[in-house]
């Protein structure tokens, strides 16, 4: 800055006598004489240690913030997904008993308990949407009931 007669402005890290690393700025402009010879240099330096920290504070809370809404747009895809799947496969039944002339009762009746059971499956997502929708406001209300586990058990593992 004194060649080029521009005023300085710099960052400094500096260890203080309790070896804490601390940020300082450093700001001024070298005055000079009629000669154009630099007289003295005016300026200031302030301690930012605290601006640089809220800094560190507020870039990590932004990486935060990116990372969950790359989540966010992942779980919006994987649900929009998991959604369409079954409704895909509801409308292709429905088709396909729809198109269907002098089936027997059977085959409709099959064809219906798997609609319903899809229907079960987009139901469920829809719960978990508003469920997961209600944690983020903090409105959840958990209501207990009992549970036969046997039964639970016997419908979640595979027979052996």
């Amino acid at each position: 800055h004194l060649f080029d007669r521009i005023p300085y402005d710099s960052e400094y890290r500096m260890l203080d006598k309790s070896g804490n690393c601390r940020w300082f700025s450093g700001r001024g402009q070298a005055i000079w004489d009629e000669a154009g010879q630099p007289l003295r240099i005016s300026g200031s330096f302030s301690d930012i240690t605290e601006r640089k920290h809220a800094q560190a504070e507020l870039e990590k809370a932004n990486a935060r913030l990116k990372e969950l809404d790359q989540l966010r747009s992942q779980f919006f895809a994987d649900i929009s997904h998991e959604l369409r799947t079954p409704l895909t496969v509801i409308r292709g039944e429905a088709e396909v008993t729809l198109r269907g002339k002098d089936k027997p009762t059977e085959d409709y009746k099959t064809t219906l308990q798997r609609i319903v059971q899809l229907t079960d499956e987009v139901n469920k997502l829809v719960s978990d949407l508003l469920f997961l929708a209600r944690s983020e406001t903090g409105t959840i209300q958990i209501t207990k009931h009992e549970l036969a586990l046997g039964k639970l058990l016997q419908d979640v593992l595979p027979e052996a």
